[in-house]
């Protein structure tokens, strides 16, 4: 599915809790399928915590994007969604939008 990917931030730190190295990137989209709750109006954007590898692959932001989800086993096995995968489809351009 293509979503909107508006901003990517990466991150490189030290934990506090456990004196480990900590990297990845940061990755806020908007799903301009989803439909949103009674009381909202407009796109609510996400934010999701990426693996290196996977913030790589945002080289052009904000862009449009095919991107890649699978299930995980979360805290007390609950299900977790991941971003695995993202593939560029084409860069979007807000000044355009705007003439």
């Amino acid at each position: 599915m293509t979503y909107l990917v508006l901003h990517v931030r990466d991150f490189d730190f030290k934990s506090d809790r456990n004196d480990e190295r900590v990297q990845g990137s940061s990755v806020t989209y908007i799903d301009l399928t989803a439909e949103p709750e009674k009381n909202e109006r407009g796109c609510s954007p996400v934010k999701v915590s990426v693996k290196p590898n996977v913030g790589q692959r945002f080289t052009t932001v904000p862009g449009w994007y095919q991107l890649d989800f699978t299930m995980r086993s979360g805290r007390d096995g609950k299900p977790r969604v991941e971003l695995v995968g993202a593939k560029l489809e084409s860069p979007a351009d807000f000044a355009q939008s705007i003439e």
